[in-house]
C-alpha cells in the first residue's frame, strides 16, 4: 500500500463495522452520544491535566492513585450504553458503599482489571477494619482473577485469606463456591465435585435461622455438582445426581432448572427424543425462559442435520431482540455455515456486534467470527476485529484471545 493509503484496521474499528451492512444506521446502540476514547487517549489522561512531575521512580501517593482510578472509573461509566439497566451514575471513589457497588458493576461488565485496582486500593486503606467487609473485598478480587483466567492467583488470594482464622467463617457464599470450583480449572475436576459435596453437607446442617436461604444455597450447590459432573464426562452420574439433588426439594412446584438441565444432559448423551420431551415439559412451566426454549429446539434440529429448519425458528428471536440474543446468533451462524451460506454466517455475527458490542463480544462469538475470517482470508476484517475486542470486550475475552493465539 502507498504510505498515504489506510487499511480498514487503521480506522476507528467500530466506525468501520458500522459502515457495513444494511442495518447499520438503525441497529446501533449509541454510547452516550459520543465515541469511546481511543486507548492512546486514555493513557494520556484528561486534556487539561497538569504535566507529570519528573519523579517517575517515586511511587504514586494514595491520593494520586485514587485520582487516577477515579478518572478511569468515570471514563468507564461515560462509555456505557444509554439503555443500560439499571441507570448508572458516576460513583464517588471516596466512600466505602459506593466503592463496593462500583466493583460489582465493573465486574458485571467484564472490567476485571479496573475492579481489581479499586478493590486493592480499598484493602490498602486503614479505615476499612471490618473483617466481613475485607472478606467480601478479597472475594471480589479472587473472582476477578478467576474471570481473567488467572486461577493460581485467585487460589493464592483465597488461601491467604483463609489463613486469617477470624475471617474463615465470614466468606460470602459466592466465595465459598469459588474455592470449590477453582480445582476444576487447575486440572482436578473430581476435587471440585468432592468440595462441592462437602459444602452442600455443611450448608444443609447450618442453624442460622434462615432455613429458606439454606435450601436455596443447597439447590445452587446441587446444580453446580451436576454441571461439573457433566464437564467431567460423567453424564449418567450427573443425571442421577440431578434427580437425587432436586428430589429433596419439598415444594410441589416442579423446578424449571432441573428440567432444563435434564434436557441438556440427554442432548449431550445423544438421546434426542428424551431431550426433546424434557424441553417440552420445561416450556410449559411457569418460569420457563421461552427464548432458551427456542435456542434449544434449534440445537435439537441442528443435531438432526435440519439446519434450515433450525435457522427458521431462530430468525424471529434474533429479529425480536435486535441481534442481542447472542447464543441464538451464534447458532444461526453455525447453521448458515453448514448450509454453505458463509456470507450470511459472517454478517449475522457482525450484526450482533453492531447492535451492542458490550453484549455480543463473548468468547464463542469471537472465536466463530475469527475462524470465518481465517476461512475467507479476510485479514483486514480480522485486524479490525482485534481492535474491537480490545476496546469493547470483557477483559477475560481479550486475554483469552491472546492465550489461544487467535490473532
Amino acid at each position: 500500500l502507498d504510505s498515504d493509503e489506510k487499511t480498514m484496521a487503521d480506522e476507528d474499528p467500530l466506525g468501520v463495522l458500522l459502515k457495513q451492512g444494511p442495518m447499520a444506521s438503525s441497529s446501533v446502540t449509541r454510547i452516550d452520544g459520543r465515541d469511546r476514547p481511543q486507548p492512546e487517549d486514555l493513557l494520556k489522561g484528561p486534556k487539561n491535566a497538569a504535566p507529570a512531575a519528573p519523579t517517575s521512580t517515586t511511587p504514586r501517593s494514595e491520593q494520586q492513585e485514587y485520582a487516577s482510578m477515579e478518572r478511569d472509573v468515570a471514563l468507564f461509566f461515560a462509555d456505557r450504553p444509554i439503555n443500560a439497566q439499571p441507570p448508572l451514575q458516576r460513583p464517588k471513589v471516596s466512600e466505602m458503599p459506593e466503592n463496593e457497588e462500583t466493583i460489582k458493576i465493573l465486574m458485571n461488565d467484564g472490567r476485571y482489571r479496573l475492579a481489581i485496582r479499586v478493590a486493592n486500593l480499598l484493602l490498602d486503606t486503614t479505615d476499612i477494619k471490618e473483617i466481613e467487609t475485607r472478606s467480601r473485598l478479597r472475594g471480589h478480587l479472587a473472582s476477578s482473577f478467576f474471570r481473567l483466567g488467572e486461577f493460581k492467583q485467585a487460589k493464592e488470594l483465597l488461601n491467604s485469606s483463609r489463613n486469617d482464622t477470624s475471617s474463615r467463617d465470614l466468606d460470602p457464599f459466592n466465595t465459598q463456591l469459588l474455592r470449590c470450583e477453582l480445582a476444576h480449572y487447575l486440572g482436578d475436576n473430581d476435587e471440585t465435585v468432592r468440595a462441592l459435596c462437602q459444602l452442600s453437607e455443611r450448608t444443609a446442617h447450618q442453624k442460622t435461622g434462615e432455613n429458606e436461604e439454606n435450601q436455596r444455597r443447597t439447590r445452587v450447590i446441587s446444580g453446580k455438582i451436576v454441571d461439573y459432573l457433566v464437564l467431567g464426562g460423567k453424564l449418567e452420574l450427573a443425571l442421577g445426581m440431578l434427580h437425587e439433588g432436586y428430589s429433596e426439594n419439598k415444594t410441589s412446584e416442579p423446578d424449571p432448572q432441573k428440567t432444563l438441565k435434564e434436557s441438556k444432559i440427554y442432548f449431550k448423551m445423544g438421546q434426542l427424543e428424551k431431550a426433546r420431551e424434557a424441553l417440552e415439559s420445561y416450556s410449559k412451566l411457569k418460569f420457563a425462559d421461552q427464548d432458551q426454549v427456542i435456542i434449544l429446539r434449534s440445537m435439537l434440529l441442528a443435531a438432526e442435520d435440519k439446519f434450515k429448519e433450525s435457522m427458521e425458528i431462530l430468525t424471529p428471536l434474533i429479529e425480536k431482540t435486535n441481534y442481542q440474543a447472542v447464543d441464538a446468533v451464534n447458532n444461526f451462524s453455525v447453521c448458515a455455515l453448514y448450509t454453505n451460506q458463509i456470507d450470511t454466517a459472517i454478517k449475522s455475527l457482525e450484526e450482533a456486534i453492531r447492535s451492542n458490542p458490550f453484549i455480543a463480544l463473548n468468547m464463542t462469538l469471537v472465536r466463530n467470527l475469527v475462524a470465518l475470517y481465517d476461512l475467507c482470508t479476510m485479514s483486514d476484517e480480522k485486524a479490525v476485529m482485534r481492535k474491537i475486542v480490545d476496546r469493547y470486550a470483557p477483559d477475560g475475552v481479550s486475554e483469552e484471545c491472546r492465550r489461544l493465539g487467535l490473532w
